[in-house]
């Protein structure tokens, strides 16, 4: 298995856990994240904007921007940030619920994993996942 592999199922196992407990215990959650240090060590990120009910947008931006600012310092292997979003299956055209995990790593690779996902009952159900590219914004172009 190569790096990535390992940091990729290693920071999307911590994020989506944590994800799944949000959903299950209050349906929702604010996006989240977690970096690898270059050790493989992994640890928690949030962000906060000072606002009672902040808006996923600027969350989502600010950890971004924490990441990208952690990885030019040479702080981060491997970045990856979870947030709920409504989306379409591309086989399908299904409309759906999914946690959508950011994944960056310092080998150039960017994608962006969804997990589709239903709730009831105090239980979130994950569907198959599918994985489309990502934008590169943690980590400097090769």
């Amino acid at each position: 298995m190569s790096e990535v592999d390992t940091d990729v199922n290693a920071l999307v196992g911590f994020l989506l856990s944590f994800a799944e407990k949000q959903l299950r215990d209050h349906g929702e959650f604010y996006p989240f994240g977690a970096s690898m240090d270059p050790n493989g060590a992994i640890s928690a990120a949030m962000a906060d904007t000072g606002a009672t009910s902040p808006a996923s947008a600027e969350l989502i931006s600010i950890l971004h921007r924490q990441f990208a600012e952690g990885a030019r310092g040479g702080l981060h292997r491997a970045t990856a940030l979870a947030y709920d979003v409504r989306t379409v299956v591309p086989t399908t055209g299904a409309k759906t619920d999914a946690v959508a995990i950011d994944f960056d790593h310092r080998d150039g690779t960017s994608i962006v994993i969804y997990f589709p996902y239903t709730t009831g009952k105090g239980t979130t159900t994950f569907g198959d996942h599918f994985i489309l590219d990502g934008r590169s914004e943690v980590f400097p172009p090769r």
